[in-house]
């Protein structure tokens, strides 16, 4: 009994205080803790010894974050614990993308501070390879290269919006592009890290699944740190905020399985815009793109409709840079051709009910414009032909040279051995090579077999 209490009580130990150790979670809480305090006795100090107490306190975290990766290292690959190694490899991932803020704290020790951005960025790549070095990963260039473009804009952005007279909104909208463009390419392709290793099923799943939180993990501290920035000390105007949202609305658009989903995407992105008018032309020029993309990609021909109208917008609102929206382009513009052009090209050439509907309901909107418009040019054409009984005789009689030189040249030309009839002969015989080699093969063994069915059978002879 004594020893069966000594084995459940080692057993328990080695579960609670090996395998799932408190104390890695422990010192974790211990340093984010100690952090938040020590940056908040630093702001009491003078600028020097500010400046250098901020540069040893982001000196301290970078050494835990190596500490924890070289931990991990002896834990995987030295010892065997694995899943311990792993719990510490979990730890250092939450703690690569700068949780605690240090990069934003040194931005007013002047050189220090970039020099301390570059820093982390390059420490950023060596812990990303110490991380696969110590649990047999092999390295993908393109993920490596996501990390890295992650942690530029990470480590650049709090340096950018810190210099004077910078267009903050404009920042804030490229690093939300990049955050959009860095979900599209890890998520829906599931960038899973390889091992050197051979795996049973259940670590394959497990290795995914921790893959998958890697890069949830980089996103999240990627919005974290944008959106800080733009809620914090960015544009106060709600409008302003709304219209940074627009690039994970393209993303979604891009990426949506359905096509209703994308126009849900287009006609919501676009007005959102509107609060700040520099980005409407862009953006419009992106969803033009959005729908052009999914068109030709997946066949989703009423995209065509929607990038003529993306165009329009981009059209419209080219030089919209601040004040109320500008009126929409006349009907004798380029944007408004452009449109209508494209409307009845799809109408006629893809046969697109969408596009002959939005024709009709154009016109109907249209038609008092329209009249105006006849009416006008009906004006400007009066004008132009004579007002006299003269000129009227002088025009006929050019008319009648005119239609009677007309005539001859079409006669002229579908002339026999002309060009028109040579065209018509090529084009018969291609449309006649073309039923022939449509024609089913089978055709001259039925025929064959329905000559063989009909001759009469040979009469019997008759013996006397």
């Amino acid at each position: 009994m004594k020893k069966q209490q000594k084995k459940s009580v080692r057993g328990l130990f080695r579960r609670w205080f090996v395998e799932y150790n408190p104390l890695y979670f422990f010192s974790a809480l211990c340093i984010l803790l100690g952090v938040f305090l020590v940056s908040q006795s630093l702001e009491d100090l003078v600028q020097d010894q500010w400046s250098l107490g901020q540069v040893i306190l982001f000196s301290v975290v970078q050494a835990y974050e190596l500490l924890l990766i070289g931990g991990a290292w002896l834990l995987y690959r030295k010892l065997g614990q694995r899943r311990p190694g792993v719990i510490l490899g979990m730890m250092a991932v939450l703690f690569l993308f700068d949780t605690t803020f240090r990069l934003e704290s040194v931005v007013g020790t002047g050189y220090w501070g970039y020099s301390l951005a570059a820093i982390w960025v390059g420490l950023l790549g060596v812990k990303v390879v110490g991380l696969h070095r110590a649990f047999h990963l092999k390295i993908n260039p393109q993920a490596l290269a996501l990390i890295l473009a992650g942690g530029v804009a990470i480590g650049a952005l709090p340096h950018l919006l810190a210099m004077p007279g910078v267009n903050k909104p404009a920042i804030f909208l490229i690093a939300n592009w990049g955050l959009a463009f860095i979900g599209m390419m890890v998520l829906p392709n599931r960038l899973t890290f390889k091992t050197d290793i051979p795996l049973e099923k259940w670590g394959e799943t497990v290795l995914g699944r921790i893959s998958r939180g890697f890069w949830i993990a980089l996103l999240f501290f990627y919005f974290y740190h944008l959106w800080n920035h733009i809620i914090w000390i960015g544009p106060n105007h709600s409008g302003t905020v709304l219209s940074q949202m627009v690039p994970y609305f393209f993303a979604v658009g891009l990426r949506s399985s359905e096509e209703k989903g994308a126009w849900f995407v287009g006609v919501v992105a676009l007005p959102l815009t509107f609060f700040s008018p520099s980005f409407v032309a862009p953006t419009a020029l992106a969803v033009a793109g959005m729908f052009a993309w999914r068109a030709w990609r997946r066949g989703e021909e009423n995209g065509w409709v929607g990038t003529a109208f993306a165009g329009y917008f981009f059209l419209w609102s080219l030089g919209w840079s601040q004040g109320p929206p500008p009126d929409l382009p006349p009907p004798l513009s380029f944007a408004s051709f452009f449109l209508v052009a494209s409307l009845i090209f799809l109408a006629w050439r893809l046969q697109l009910f969408f596009a002959k509907l939005l024709l009709f309901f154009g016109f109907v909107i249209a038609a008092k414009d329209l009249m105006f418009f006849i009416q006008d040019l009906a004006i400007k054409l009066a004008g132009v032909f004579p007002k006299t009984r003269l000129g009227w005789g002088m025009m006929l009689l050019g008319v009648g040279f005119l239609a009677l030189l007309g005539g001859l040249w079409i006669n002229w030309m579908a002339r026999k051995g002309g060009e028109w009839d040579k065209a018509a002969d090529e084009t018969e015989e291609s449309a006649e090579s073309e039923n022939m080699a449509e024609a089913p093969e089978e055709s001259g063994d039925e025929g064959e077999a329905d000559s063989i069915r009909e001759e009469p059978p040979p009469k019997a002879e008759q013996t006397p």
